[in-house]
Protein backbone atom coordinates (compact mmCIF):
# COMPACT_ATOMS: atom_id res chain seq x y z
CA UNK A 1 0.00 0.00 0.00
CA UNK A 2 1.42 3.71 -0.87
CA UNK A 3 0.81 6.22 1.74
CA UNK A 4 3.79 9.13 0.64
CA UNK A 5 6.44 9.57 -2.01
CA UNK A 6 8.91 12.49 -1.74
CA UNK A 7 11.27 14.39 -3.58
CA UNK A 8 15.03 14.53 -1.65
CA UNK A 9 16.38 17.47 -0.24
CA UNK A 10 17.35 20.31 -2.55
CA UNK A 11 20.78 22.26 -1.74
CA UNK A 12 18.55 25.01 0.54
CA UNK A 13 17.55 21.67 2.29
CA UNK A 14 13.63 22.01 0.71
CA UNK A 15 11.82 18.94 1.26
CA UNK A 16 8.47 18.05 0.25
CA UNK A 17 6.60 14.87 0.99
CA UNK A 18 3.17 14.13 -0.40
CA UNK A 19 0.65 11.86 0.78
CA UNK A 20 -2.27 9.47 0.30
CA UNK A 21 -5.60 9.77 1.68
CA UNK A 22 -5.94 6.38 3.83
CA UNK A 23 -9.77 6.58 2.70
CA UNK A 24 -10.50 6.93 -0.68
CA UNK A 25 -6.44 6.84 -2.04
CA UNK A 26 -6.41 10.39 -3.61
CA UNK A 27 -2.99 11.52 -3.98
CA UNK A 28 -0.49 14.77 -3.29
CA UNK A 29 -1.76 15.76 -0.54
CA UNK A 30 0.13 17.91 1.96
CA UNK A 31 -0.06 17.47 5.31
CA UNK A 32 -2.49 20.61 6.10
CA UNK A 33 -4.53 19.16 3.26
CA UNK A 34 -4.43 15.87 3.94
CA UNK A 35 -5.97 17.10 7.75
CA UNK A 36 -8.26 18.72 5.57
CA UNK A 37 -9.33 16.66 3.11
CA UNK A 38 -10.35 14.03 6.00
CA UNK A 39 -12.36 16.01 8.18
CA UNK A 40 -14.22 17.63 5.03
CA UNK A 41 -14.73 14.35 3.17
CA UNK A 42 -14.72 11.56 5.43
CA UNK A 43 -16.00 12.94 8.73
CA UNK A 44 -18.64 10.00 9.45
CA UNK A 45 -15.46 7.66 8.38
CA UNK A 46 -14.62 5.47 11.38
CA UNK A 47 -12.62 2.57 9.47
CA UNK A 48 -9.29 1.57 10.63
CA UNK A 49 -6.23 3.20 8.98
CA UNK A 50 -2.63 3.83 8.71
CA UNK A 51 -1.65 7.53 9.05
CA UNK A 52 0.79 8.05 6.06
CA UNK A 53 2.35 11.12 7.65
CA UNK A 54 3.62 8.83 10.65
CA UNK A 55 4.37 6.29 8.30
CA UNK A 56 6.37 7.83 6.18
CA UNK A 57 8.88 9.15 9.46
CA UNK A 58 12.16 6.82 10.23
CA UNK A 59 11.22 4.44 11.71
CA UNK A 60 7.23 4.48 11.30
CA UNK A 61 4.82 1.90 10.86
CA UNK A 62 2.71 1.12 8.09
CA UNK A 63 1.40 -1.73 9.89
CA UNK A 64 -0.33 -0.17 12.61
CA UNK A 65 -4.01 0.72 12.02
CA UNK A 66 -5.71 3.74 13.85
CA UNK A 67 -9.22 3.10 15.22
CA UNK A 68 -9.68 6.47 15.55
CA UNK A 69 -8.13 8.40 12.83
CA UNK A 70 -9.57 11.59 13.03
CA UNK A 71 -8.86 11.74 16.64
CA UNK A 72 -5.19 10.93 16.22
CA UNK A 73 -4.75 13.65 13.39
CA UNK A 74 -5.65 16.35 16.40
CA UNK A 75 -4.16 14.79 19.17
CA UNK A 76 -0.61 13.71 16.64
CA UNK A 77 -0.60 16.25 14.06
CA UNK A 78 -2.61 19.30 15.24
CA UNK A 79 -0.35 21.91 13.53
CA UNK A 80 -1.62 20.45 10.52
CA UNK A 81 -4.98 22.17 10.47
CA UNK A 82 -4.53 24.27 7.60
CA UNK A 83 -6.91 26.82 5.83
CA UNK A 84 -10.71 25.39 4.82
CA UNK A 85 -11.36 24.41 1.58
CA UNK A 86 -11.57 28.04 -0.40
CA UNK A 87 -13.51 30.72 1.51
CA UNK A 88 -13.56 34.30 -0.74
CA UNK A 89 -14.69 36.60 2.49
CA UNK A 90 -10.64 35.36 3.66
CA UNK A 91 -9.09 37.15 0.92
CA UNK A 92 -11.55 40.44 0.21
CA UNK A 93 -12.53 42.40 2.39
CA UNK A 94 -15.71 43.77 1.40
CA UNK A 95 -15.69 47.00 2.93
CA UNK A 96 -12.87 47.69 0.57
CA UNK A 97 -15.21 47.19 -2.35
CA UNK A 98 -17.85 50.05 -1.36
CA UNK A 99 -18.09 52.54 -3.60
CA UNK A 100 -15.49 51.15 -5.93
CA UNK A 101 -17.83 49.95 -8.46
CA UNK A 102 -15.82 47.14 -9.58
CA UNK A 103 -14.60 43.68 -7.66
CA UNK A 104 -11.48 43.86 -9.33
Amino acid sequence: MDFSFGAASGSGGFSFASFTCPYCQQQGHSESSLYNHVFEQHQDDRTHVVCPMCAAKPGGRSDYYSRDFHGHLQARHPNNRGEPAFNPYKYVDPGSLAGSGSLA
